[in-house]
């Protein structure tokens, strides 16, 4: 059995993020946990402890109807790197049960092997929230270095009133050619329009269009927001991976005519493990689609 050494691990919380979806932090610790074979041959993992309290008072915008409250996710990278950070579901779980107690949380991440041990400042773990996400989630130390691949992104959508905006993008290949990974990653926002282009685009939806319906007629009624289609494909355009995103997320316009007070964040990230490719990918494009094209 190795030496095992235990190191505090500094943590960041997006509190904003987290409190827009009726998240609030009570507890959030993590170790670095080392186990040394001797001086070139190390296995390292990160373990968080943590305890969330869920305010449905404090989650007063909603985008998305499901029932289940938005779920915080650990956020892990190296510091300074560019590589696409890797993420984890911290709980899937009901509005109705998510508050009624305090949830305390406990998360190991999968361990990696070095030859020189990492020190804690040389990671950076976080904990965020999004209204809306499609995440590949495996709680794991991304490489040092990733090979950024092209990236196009397109919008097809029919909807002048709800249009994504992108904050960061990424289409990368992780540890080589050869037995690594390929990752897709985008976040930002949806903007979108006035109640009333809303409402034009909510009969639009419906395939009917009155000119004389009113705001007072139809609401409160919701706009679906768009999905994502992402794809990657090598040198000859041979379609390697195509995933589907639908966001299951919506724009509501309530009872007397009001929208959200703010826009939805979002987020997706797509992996595949380059052996399961037919081919080695070289680029990778994301279209954004109406909701009822997926």
């Amino acid at each position: 059995m190795g030496k095992k050494t235990i190191e505090p691990l500094a943590v960041e919380a997006d509190e904003l993020a987290l409190a827009l979806a009726g998240w609030q932090v009570d507890e959030f610790q993590a170790r670095l946990v080392t186990e040394s074979f001797g001086k070139k041959d190390h296995f390292q993992q990160v373990a968080v402890s943590a305890t969330l309290r869920f305010i449905p008072g404090d989650w007063s915008d909603r985008f998305s109807g499901s029932g289940y409250v938005p779920s915080p996710h650990l956020v892990l990278n190296r510091r300074g790197t560019t590589t696409a950070p890797s993420f984890e579901w911290v709980l899937i779980e009901t509005e109705k049960k998510a508050g009624k107690r305090p949830l305390r949380i406990s998360r190991t991440s999968s361990s990696w092997e070095c030859k020189a041990p990492l020190h804690p400042e040389d990671l950076v773990l976080g904990l965020t929230a999004y209204d809306l996400d499609d995440l590949d989630t495996r709680f794991e130390l991304p490489p040092a270095r990733a090979r950024e691949i092209p990236l196009e992104f397109v919008d097809e959508t029919s909807l002048d009133s709800i249009k994504p905006r992108l904050d960061s993008t990424s289409a990368q290949l992780l540890g080589g050619d050869d037995g690594g990974k390929v990752r897709v990653h985008l976040e930002g926002t949806f903007e979108y329009g006035t109640a009333h282009s809303l409402l034009a685009a909510y009969l639009a939806a419906g395939g009917w269009s009155d000119a004389r319906t009113t705001l007072a007629d139809a609401c409160p009624f919701e706009v679906d927001l768009p999905g994502l289609v992402v794809e990657v494909v090598d040198e000859g355009g041979f379609l390697l991976l195509q995933r589907e995103l639908d966001l299951q997320g919506h724009i509501p316009v309530d009872d007397a005519g009001r929208l959200p007070g703010r826009r939805p964040r979002w987020a997706v990230q797509v992996g595949a493990d380059l052996e399961d490719l037919a081919g080695v990918p070289a680029r990778a494009l994301a279209r954004v689609v109406d909701a009822g094209d997926l």
